[in-house]
């Protein structure tokens, strides 16, 4: 859309706020018009993941000074406006093309999976009754559940929240009074320090705060049980699926968790390799 729209144009560097999917996505999407990607990402990224995002050819940039992700998009802003010919910010956390990909496609495309294939007493599987999920930007947190409904699989969709301890969504939503700046155990990519364009926080239905340890023995758990390696961000998403159906007796009920990293990028994270037992020496 940008480059139709001629916001983006061959040559010029992209410069975004991201923790790894983002850029590398950016990068690739755009290499062929001769572009490259600028990546404000916080301080403490793994190095797998700061690997990964070299491999890509992304030029990072890190920000200590910058620990939430509204303040990197302020910076992203200034380096746009210090040279609008060589620099260009698609702004992932306000377009709407970003929700707009997750409502067209994301969604509907879940929703074809499941229809008529799981059974549920007997019957099949053409909605869900929870979809639970973290929140970055809040695109996919959005779009999904939009997609779902136009799909005519959240019918009965209840939406919850799930933000790590240290994020401020939580506390906002519980009308607590604004506490010490955003400070995550590690920026796994979901959290923020107020409410973007995307989410409306009357849409939520339920919402949990889950501290780092509960989300790493998740992951933890889904590699012994299913061998799927997921990473942190997976892990949020299925322990507030636990208390979720701890809350609202989801017994016969069906909610959607989506799995959105990999646990590959964390293969130097010594927290992370501690709770998959990677390490002999690992507490």
């Amino acid at each position: 859309r940008a480059t139709e729209a001629g916001r983006l144009r061959p040559g010029q560097t992209i410069v975004e706020t991201s923790s790894g999917n983002t850029a590398a996505a950016l990068a690739s999407a755009s290499a062929s018009l001769g572009c490259r990607v600028r990546a404000l990402v916080p301080a403490g990224l793994g190095r797998a993941r700061l690997e990964r995002l070299e491999m890509h050819r992304v030029e990072i940039d890190e920000r200590p000074d910058a620990p939430s992700p509204s303040a990197r998009q302020r910076l992203a802003r200034a380096i746009v406006e210090s040279d609008p010919q060589a620099f260009v910010s698609l702004e992932q956390f306000s377009n709407i093309e970003h929700v707009r990909a997750h409502r067209e496609q994301t969604g509907p495309e879940i929703a074809s999976q499941i229809a008529g294939v799981s059974e549920r007493g007997g019957e099949a599987l053409d909605a869900f009754d929870g979809y639970v999920a973290g929140v970055g930007t809040g695109a996919s947190f959005a779009g999904i559940a939009e997609g779902l409904f136009d799909a005519g699989a959240g019918g009965r969709l209840r939406r919850c929240l799930v933000d790590p301890v240290g994020s401020r969504l939580v506390p906002l939503l519980r009308g607590e009074a604004p506490g010490p700046p955003m400070q995550l155990e590690a920026p796994d990519g979901i959290g923020a320090d107020g409410w973007g364009s995307f989410v409306r926080p009357e849409t939520i239905d339920h919402a949990f705060a889950i501290p780092r340890h509960e989300a790493l023995a998740e992951v933890a758990a889904v590699r012994d049980a299913e061998g799927y390696l997921v990473g942190p961000c997976t892990g949020f998403a299925l322990a507030g699926l636990r208390r979720y159906a701890d809350a609202c007796g989801l017994d016969g009920m069906a909610a959607l968790v989506v799995a959105t990293d990999r646990g590959e990028f964390y293969s130097h994270d010594p927290r992370f390799r501690a709770a998959l037992k990677l390490d002999a020496t690992a507490d």
